[in-house]
């Protein structure tokens, strides 16, 4: 079984990579890729005024950003769903002019996202920005994980805009502009640090995508209740508790520089 480990500078902490192709494939994207650096840390929900930072820095960012491409939306003073949405829908339909500031903007307005929707889990994104992309089987949707518990490493939605469930949980209509189904991952992944998360089981989300279900049908041919659906998550590895969690939080609420990413 092949093991990863991470090396903060505050703690080494270690996985179990599971045995399925997906997490197999994506061991190897990241082995690939974990010779340099990571291009994003990015740790959420450790900081108690983050939502107030993060939103601060996405105005920042964009003000830079507008330079560039001045039809990319500027932030109303409070924070709002609607905007999140049109900003979403910004991103999809520009997807051709990406930099730095693109994909920082990006990984901060889901940030800010969650943390108003209420997810308050602690978690750490890790990405690489040229990694090997890989496509997801048939097949594999069946493995994607329906709870998520505490250490736990899951793939990113490798894409430009939404799919299904994020439609749903940000009260998005679903256009050609912002629903992009979830069909390729790559090196980059979430550790989790939440405590048993029920993951697409929400009887209301399937109320939802059923009376829009001949909208996704027309554009996708998915069943009632498909896999493809992607309502979970895809899980690659467990985490190997050798300290307490509450060590493990203390320890990663310094936010602390990645030292060394290895698989074993």
């Amino acid at each position: 079984m092949k093991i990863l480990k991470i090396k903060f500078e505050t703690i080494t902490l270690a996985w179990n990579i599971a045995q399925d192709p997906v997490a197999q494939k994506w061991a190897t994207s990241l082995l690939s890729s974990s010779t340099t650096q990571p291009d994003k840390v990015q740790y959420t929900n450790f900081d108690e005024d983050e939502l107030t930072k993060t939103y601060t820095k996405l105005d920042e960012n964009i003000k830079k950003f507008h330079h560039i491409a001045n039809s990319i939306p500027q932030l109303p003073e409070t924070i709002n769903q609607d905007y999140l949405n049109l900003l979403h829908e910004w991103f999809a339909v520009n997807e051709s002019v990406p930099n730095t500031l693109f994909r920082d903007i990006h990984s901060d307005l889901h940030s800010v996202e969650g943390m108003i929707k209420g997810i308050r889990s602690p978690r750490i994104e890790i990405g690489y920005h040229n990694s090997t992309q890989n496509e997801f089987e048939e097949s594999d949707y069946y493995n994607f994980s329906k709870i998520r518990n505490f250490g736990d490493i899951e793939l990113t939605y490798h894409h430009i805009g939404k799919d299904a469930p994020a439609l749903y949980y940000s009260q998005d209509k679903p256009s050609e502009n912002n629903f992009v189904p979830y069909t390729t991952y790559s090196a980059n992944f979430f550790v989790w640090f939440v405590e048993q998360n029920p993951l697409g089981q929400d009887e209301n989300f399937w109320k939802w995508f059923d009376n829009n279900y001949e909208w996704f049908k027309n554009r996708t041919g998915w069943e009632r209740r498909d896999a493809r659906i992607a309502a979970g998550r895809y899980k690659v590895a467990d985490l190997m508790l050798t300290q307490s969690k509450d060590e493990i939080l203390n320890s990663l609420n310094k936010c602390p520089t990645i030292l060394e990413i290895t698989i074993g």
